[in-house]
């Protein structure tokens, strides 16, 4: 398992974005990428108005055909202000999600197969995000 460590994400998902096109590994031996951010609802659906597909750091992973999860909770009313703050964090909630992600990225690494891909690889990684 690689764990990487992104910033920039409210910038234009920058990290991410960095990483997928210059990896430190082969892209072929990824597997699947897990994005947990505000650890709930799933705004991935085509059309969304507040167009998370493409605004979360597992797009880039998505972009390459690689298999991409985001867990999230959804945002609140101090969602990327100067007042969003610990007090927003719900630990159970996080301890949770948290196991759950680890037990899928268990079952993933020690799988004897790699996951299907239900949906066709960009023909360009770097076309603009359609959701």
């Amino acid at each position: 398992m690689l764990f990487v460590s992104l910033v920039g994400e409210e910038a234009g998902l920058l990290g991410s974005a960095w990483f997928t096109d210059h990896p430190t590994i082969s892209l072929d031996s990824v597997v699947a990428e897990m994005d947990q951010d505000m650890v709930g609802p799933t705004y991935a659906a085509p059309g969304h108005p507040l167009q998370y597909y493409c605004r979360a750091d597992h797009y880039n992973y998505a972009r390459y055909g690689i298999p991409a999860a985001a867990v999230s909770r959804g945002e609140h009313l101090d969602y990327h202000e100067a007042t969003d703050e610990a007090q927003y964090i719900s630990y159970p909630d996080l301890a949770r999600v948290s196991q759950m992600i680890h037990d899928a990225s268990m079952t993933i690494a020690n799988s004897d197969h790699r996951l299907v891909v239900d949906f066709p690889m960009p023909a360009d990684p770097h076309a603009q995000c359609r959701q």
